[in-house]
């Protein structure tokens, strides 16, 4: 009798994996779900600083929506967080509400300067995702080449780049942007 309980038992669980299994596979919102639980309690943080910064000597431009240009150069002397990301993208996603804290933080902080790439070059697409969401982070294509070190495909991938112009931290991957740990390094940064 107890052998065929186990065995239902065994089963129920068995079904379970397989819904929730095909759930992360399939349902893009639902592995967003997921990672934001996961960076809500703490498992998904950003990594440590880079120990030996490399210095941007790239120029990268970049558009937003009115057709303006903008380029790195021009930065130079603030702080750059620069975050690629993706409307499709279950951990980008997830990372977003976190990066918007940040945002919100620093948006009125005259050293730092926000930059969030749409790697699909949707802007328009991305904005109304981000608008539905009652985001407002400044949203830009990228109009030149890009150098691996910086992004290499990954999404996300977030790059902070110093007042020196060197790349200070690379992350890829869904992460609380928010913590404590990484508002103390961009409020370091920022006052140096």
């Amino acid at each position: 009798m107890e052998n065929k309980k186990n065995k239902k038992w065994g089963n129920i669980i068995n079904v379970l994996l397989i819904v929730f299994a095909g759930l992360m596979l399939f349902v893009p919102s639902a592995k967003a779900l997921v990672l934001t639980a996961l960076i809500n309690i703490g498992i998904l943080s950003p990594k440590q600083p880079i120990e030996q910064p490399l210095v941007l000597s790239e120029a990268i431009t970049y558009r937003n929506s009115k057709g303006q240009n903008f380029n790195l150069e021009s930065q130079k002397g603030k702080v750059i967080f620069i975050n690629f990301w993706a409307t499709w993208c279950p951990p980008c996603i997830a990372e977003m509400p976190y990066i918007q804290k940040l945002y919100d933080q620093f948006k009125s902080n005259e050293n730092i300067v926000f930059i969030t790439i749409d790697a699909d070059n949707k802007l328009r697409k991305a904005e109304n995702f981000l608008a539905k969401r009652k985001m407002d982070l400044p949203v830009y294509n990228i109009t030149s080449s890009i150098p691996d070190y910086i992004f290499d495909g990954t999404l996300p991938t977030t790059v902070v780049i110093d007042k020196q112009n060197r790349i200070v931290y690379r992350g890829t991957g869904a992460a609380d942007y928010s913590n404590k740990k990484f508002v103390s390094m961009m409020q370091k940064l920022a006052s140096e």
